[in-house]
């Protein structure tokens, strides 16, 4: 479950900005800040690249982290909601024991009745002063609760979302359609959910900066397992399976706030994202770093950042659209014209086959991936050259797709 993932991460204070509000872009400037992208996209001779974070998981059931429902934006809400509380008690208390003492001490009948009704306590009456001090216990809410916290206790009553049963949103299967077509060369993603490979994408043209929580991977071969279970580790820890390959000692792939990113899947996002024309942020703050630089490996490249809430690079983006990530991904396939393949209705296939095992080519070696970066000008393709990918689309069929776009939006 999300939280559960959650709660096996280390304690870290630095959780960036959480709780911001959402804002929504007017339907005229939603459209034609899509419209722009498609031309973008369209124009970009496949040298496009798709960052994704936790908000294009929310559809799917999974909370994010910093919305305002997210799971560090709760916890924060809590926290501050057990300090009132705990200040509130202490107060309550102090003015209990200040009543007791008057009355030990000279048997007088004046009370503090008066000053904790101000502070919210509502004695009925002091023969039974202690029931109402358990109104401040943690099991109840104060009276005080604010709409926020109130909103915070409902979510908490929730059923907490299975990463096992979510099934991949419209914008995870968008995204595999258009890289599958060529449109988009490739995906770089935080999330550890799993939903990019539940919709279909291969790992070669997928990048999973922070692990995943059904992938382990072999430490004598680097064989990766994707299973349909959560491995229930964190940090690399061994699972007590074995690599059906070699026989070697299955470990899992998430990452705890300390741990390195992969190397491998580093390399290959800074060198995709270093070479590409557009690069597309779904649904991420691009709070965490390195991987919130990522998008910016290359000075001249269009970044769309699109996301609900203020992001920490909203200044250094091309463009900014407010909008739920699946109507932005809906759009823009019905502008570009739906790539073959693509179903809108029947997005949520039966029949996706999910890349169950996957080994990182065997001749890669950062030396290599060097060489690369340096010859990112003159390659057609720059995933291609750190993974087999099927070629971008001939100008052919640019031209076809603008003629179907040029159609669509006059």
């Amino acid at each position: 479950m999300s939280a559960g993932y959650a709660s096996r991460l280390k304690e870290y204070p630095n959780k960036g900005v959480c709780g911001l509000p959402e804002n929504y872009d007017t339907t005229r400037a939603f459209e034609r800040k899509v419209k722009e992208l498609a031309l973008w996209i369209l124009e970009a001779n496949g040298r496009v690249v798709i960052v994704t974070g936790a908000g294009i998981s929310t559809t799917a059931g999974i909370p994010d982290f910093r919305g305002p429902k997210g799971i560090w934006t709760v916890e924060k809400l809590k926290k501050a909601e057990e300090r009132k509380n705990k200040k509130r008690r202490e107060q309550a208390e102090k003015l209990q024991k200040q009543h007791d003492n008057n009355a030990a001490n000279d048997g007088a009948t004046k009370n503090p009745l008066k000053k904790l009704k101000t502070n919210g306590l509502n004695h009925s009456s002091l023969s039974e002063p202690r029931e109402e001090i358990k109104m401040f216990s943690r099991t109840s809410p104060s009276p005080k609760t604010t709409a926020a916290v109130v909103e915070e206790t409902e979510v908490k009553e929730k059923p907490l979302m299975d990463f096992a049963r979510a099934r991949p949103t419209l914008t995870h299967c968008a995204i595999t359609c258009l890289i599958n077509s060529g449109l988009v060369d490739f995906c770089v993603t935080q999330n550890v959910d799993g939903l990019h490979q539940r919709s279909g994408l291969s790992r070669d043209k997928l990048a999973v900066l922070h692990g995943c929580v059904f992938t382990e991977i072999c430490e004598s071969c680097d064989l990766e397992h994707f299973r349909d279970a959560d491995v229930g580790t964190i940090s690399f820890q061994r699972t007590g399976r074995h690599c059906s390959s070699c026989g070697g000692y299955l470990k899992d792939t998430l990452l705890d706030w300390e741990d390195e990113l992969p190397e491998y899947d580093f390399d290959r996002s800074d060198t995709v994202c270093a070479a590409a024309n557009v690069v597309i942020c779904l649904g991420t703050s691009l709070r965490i770093e390195p991987a919130g630089s990522l998008p910016f490996a290359n000075p001249k490249s269009k970044v769309v950042i699109c996301n609900l809430q203020e992001t920490a690079k909203d200044d250094e983006a091309a463009m900014i659209i407010r909008a739920k990530t699946d109507k932005i991904m809906s759009k823009l396939m019905e502008m570009i014209g739906g790539p073959a393949g693509w179903d809108e209705k029947n997005v949520m296939m039966e029949d996706v086959k999910i890349e169950r095992r996957w080994q990182r080519p065997k001749e890669y070696s950062p030396e290599q991936e060097d060489q690369i970066q340096e010859d990112a000008p003159k390659t057609e393709n720059i995933a291609g050259a750190v993974a087999s990918a099927k070629p971008p689309p001939t100008n052919q069929d640019i031209d076809s797709m603008n003629q179907k776009f040029i159609g669509r939006v006059h």
